[in-house]
């Protein structure tokens, strides 16, 4: 039998529904046979916690359980935008565009890279653009839990951004009656 290197393996897992399904994790729906991946953001997130543990980052163990609630805020707005674009997507090559025109931009101009207090320093344009982002706040909500202070204004920005995603999906998928 010939086992493979690191990097071979993970070359093998084109996705981390693969390694689910390697490791044996499924989701069930209630229907038979029928399996979803619908709870596979937070574990990402943790297994990567997990490797960034790995490498000496320093992580408060507090904080991983503090930054759960906003790890399950921040998959909910990100689904619902997803599910918004989704619906006014006619064909398969429009995704190309939205991950070039809407998701990497949205991904750049938020602190997700640097923090805002860089950013300020850097370009104040910038940062301004940065703060309406609402990335920026998820990833400082994530960021603020994971340090013990998982309430503070980027939580109230999140969780005005999740309402007003839901209040437009329900618009969208409304039933007629």
């Amino acid at each position: 039998m010939r086992t493979l290197g690191v990097v071979q393996w993970w070359g093998k897992l084109s996705s981390f529904d693969k390694f689910l399904k390697l490791v044996g994790v499924r989701f069930e729906t209630g229907a038979p046979g029928d399996h979803v991946q619908m709870n596979a953001a937070p574990l990402q997130v943790y297994l990567f916690l997990l490797i960034a543990m790995a490498f000496d980052v320093q992580i408060p163990s507090f904080g991983l359980v503090e930054a759960l609630p906003a790890i399950a805020v921040s998959a909910y707005i990100l689904a619902l935008a997803g599910l918004i674009l989704a619906s006014h997507i006619q064909s398969l090559e429009n995704f190309a565009g939205v991950m070039n025109f809407v998701i990497f931009p949205c991904f750049f101009l938020s602190s997700s890279l640097y923090p805002l207090w860089q950013i300020e320093e850097s370009s104040e344009v910038l940062f301004w653009l940065s703060s309406f982002n609402p990335f920026t706040h998820l990833v400082e909500l994530i960021r603020f839990g994971l340090h013990g202070n998982p309430i503070s204004m980027t939580t109230g920005v999140a969780l005005t951004v999740g309402i007003l995603l839901s209040t437009v999906i329900h618009r969208i998928f409304k039933p007629e009656i």
